[in-house]
Formats: C-alpha cells, sequence, structure tokens
C-alpha cells in the first residue's frame, strides 16, 4: 500500500477576482486534492449532497471542512498558494486578502503532520505580520543572505539524520561542502 502524494498550487491573480478570493482558493485546492489522491471522491460526493446536489455553491465553512477532512485522509502533502500581495488590501474586495491569510492562519492551526504550506508574496507589511504571526521560516530572495540561510538550514536538517552513520567530523564536512556548492539555489 503506496502512501499517497498531493501537490497543489494556487496562483492569486490580480487580473482575475475568482483566483483573489477565499472562496476562489478553496474550491481549486479541494479539487486539486480530489484530482490527485484516491479515496477523496467520497468527501466530495458528500459537500455536493449537502450543497442540494450541486443547486447550491458551497459555503465557506463546508469548503474549509472538505478540505481539512481530505488533507488528514491522504499522505505527503504540498500546498503552494503564489502571490498572496495580488490580493488586494484597499477598496471594496480589500477582504479577500484577509480570508487568504486567515486560511494560511487556519492551515498550521490543523496540524497535519504531512501537510507542507509554502505561501509566497513580495515584502508587503501586512503579510509579513501575518507570517510572522504563525511563527513560520520567511526567506527574503531579495536578501541574499537570507536566502543563504534558509538553504544552510534546509542542508543542515537532511544532513543531521545522518550523524549516527556517518560520525560528526563527516557531516560538517559534507555540509561544508553542500553550503559552499549550492551558490545561492
Amino acid at each position: 500500500d503506496t502512501p499517497q502524494r498531493c501537490v497543489t498550487y494556487f496562483y492569486c491573480d490580480f487580473q482575475d477576482i475568482r483566483k483573489q478570493s477565499i472562496n476562489g482558493l478553496l474550491g481549486s485546492l479541494v479539487v486539486q486534492v480530489k484530482d490527485d489522491s484516491e479515496g477523496c471522491t467520497r468527501f466530495i460526493s458528500k459537500l455536493y449532497e449537502e450543497c442540494r446536489h450541486g443547486h447550491e455553491q458551497p459555503q465557506q465553512d463546508k469548503l474549509l471542512s472538505c478540505l481539512e477532512t481530505m488533507l488528514k485522509s491522504i499522505g505527503l502533502t504540498y500546498l503552494v498558494i503564489d502571490g498572496v500581495d495580488e490580493c488586494p488590501n484597499s477598496g471594496p474586495n480589500a477582504r479577500y486578502r484577509e480570508g487568504v491569510l486567515g486560511f494560511i492562519q487556519t492551515l498550521n492551526e490543523w496540524h497535519i503532520d504531512d501537510l507542507h504550506v509554502c505561501a509566497t508574496s513580495r515584502p508587503e507589511v501586512d503579510i509579513g505580520a501575518a507570517f510572522r504571526e504563525i511563527g513560520q521560516n520567511e526567506i527574503n530572495l531579495d536578501k541574499v543572505e537570507d536566502h543563504q540561510q534558509g538553504i544552510w538550514k534546509y542542508i543542515e536538517a537532511k544532513v543531521i539524520k545522518y550523524k549516527t552513520l556517518w560520525g560528526q567530523e563527516n557531516v560538517e564536512r559534507v555540509s561544508s561542502i553542500l553550503r559552499e556548492k549550492a551558490n545561492g539555489m
């Protein structure tokens, strides 16, 4: 029985209002997870029934509940939410950005071990504050030092697993070589 893996991608497109709202994001993720994971069809069927067999659009809470159930039922999952800054933070649709940021916080609160979230944005005060509030790693690609620190942390986390097999000296040597050869990649 092979564990399932799922990768989803959503781009918050400033030119498409449907790709800036939380409902657009949730709907897209639910469909992508279903398409990428055997066994999730039953959750979509239940949602369909709850929405009067497709006569009603699913409410945000139902989409959230469906997505959470799906994510908890599958294995390793990567959610990429790209361009959070593309969601408006002023005007009549300012709530869209708040909704997307709130959703990212909700994902964190679900504490799903096999769920990995990557949210990208240009540096903006409200988004940076929201990301820091949930205590997640932030890599500013505009600052080479931050980018390198992120790479180095990743290398250390992966290589340290081999400490008992390789010994401390070799782990340090491998880490050093990989950091040197990474060259910002």
